[in-house]
């Protein structure tokens, strides 16, 4: 999903990893609120970074949902 060839290995990082760039990446968005341009560049790496936990945390989602069986194990019916 990477389309900035300036990001390298962003599937190499963990999710809290993830967040934590995005947090920084915020910081230094609202600090350049003087220049539009660098705003506009942060503002895609910010896409890129929070798409990347998206599908990530979809994924995690989908994965505990095959492993769980909700309330069948408390149900006991003998």
């Amino acid at each position: 999903m990477n389309t900035n060839p300036l990001i390298e290995n962003i599937d190499k990082l963990s999710e809290q990893e993830l967040q934590d760039t995005i947090s920084d990446l915020t910081k230094k968005y609202f600090m350049a609120s003087s220049n539009p341009q660098v705003q506009g560049l942060l503002l895609e790496n910010l896409e890129i970074f929070k798409s990347e936990l998206t599908v990530r945390q979809a994924q995690n989602r989908e994965k505990n949902k095959s492993t769980d069986n909700g309330l069948d194990n408390l149900i006991n019916i003998d």
